[in-house]
């Protein structure tokens, strides 16, 4: 697997590129909430880091991330014109309110 959206980008025209991490659902199945606090952080760490994120989005135009459950999936798409909710100063939920 590449260690990440610098691993995929390259001074080419750009291409689809199709990414698939399976590190949740053997936690998931298995409710182990740990593990599963592991995978999302190592996700985090290799994947969603908000500058590498953006050079992909620079480079692609267009990244989405697909989020599937048992029943259900999530999907972000990221653009250029996204509103990057993901660089923003997280707040408490209080201050929502």
């Amino acid at each position: 697997m590449p260690a990440g959206f610098a691993a995929l980008i390259a001074p080419k025209a750009p291409v689809d590129v199709l990414v698939v991490i399976d590190d949740f659902t053997a936690p998931q199945r298995r409710s182990d909430l740990p593990a599963w606090l592991a995978a999302a952080k190592a996700f985090d760490e290799r994947w969603a880091k908000p500058a590498s994120t953006a050079a992909a989005v620079k480079a692609w135009g267009t990244v989405r991330f697909v989020l599937t459950g048992e029943s259900a999936a999530t999907v972000a798409t990221l653009t250029p014109k996204s509103r990057w909710r993901l660089l923003a100063k997280p707040q408490r939920l209080r201050d929502h309110a």
